[in-house]
């Protein structure tokens, strides 16, 4: 798992082309469906759980990709 994987599920979860690792999660984009679908897709790619409570917490797609990286 490489930070450009995590970019490109997190991209998919957002439904958009690409994203920035500078870009701003808001409640728009960031709510709990988006969660929910990126809990299950880093479950399937990475075979790993992530704790829903952490991802609520997250402003931007940096503190995203290292709590993937470091769980």
């Amino acid at each position: 798992m490489n930070e450009n994987q995590i970019l490109d599920l997190i991209a998919e979860t957002l439904e958009m082309d690409s994203i920035e690792i500078t870009m701003e999660l808001d409640e728009r984009i960031w709510d709990s469906l988006a969660v929910v679908v990126f809990i299950g897709s880093v479950n399937n790619a990475f075979n790993k759980i992530l704790d829903p409570s952490q991802l609520y917490d997250v402003k931007n797609v940096q503190q995203l990709v290292q709590l993937v990286i470091d769980s």
